[in-house]
């Protein structure tokens, strides 16, 4: 899932012509601060279900898998 996000997040920024480091400071920072979020709703807002940092450590995972759509996603120098 936060693959798929990171994707999402890495094509915007590139389509809004971003620089490289702009882009994965964004969607490492961002994403991870959603991952974080939704830990801790989990943990608090729904009893049933438990916060994790494991499941906070695969997040970050997964968003820095998404850095190799980087390399996919064309980066033209026109608009």
């Amino acid at each position: 899932m936060y693959t798929l996000l990171g994707i999402a997040m890495l094509y915007d920024l590139n389509r809004d012509r971003q620089p490289l480091w702009h882009c994965i400071a964004v969607t490492l920072i961002a994403g991870s601060i959603y991952g974080g979020v939704i830990e801790l709703m989990q943990e608090y807002l729904f009893p049933p279900r438990t916060g994790d940092w494991l499941d906070l450590l695969a997040d970050f995972a997964g968003l820095t898998l998404s850095l190799t759509a980087l390399w996919l996603i064309p980066r033209s120098s026109t608009h």
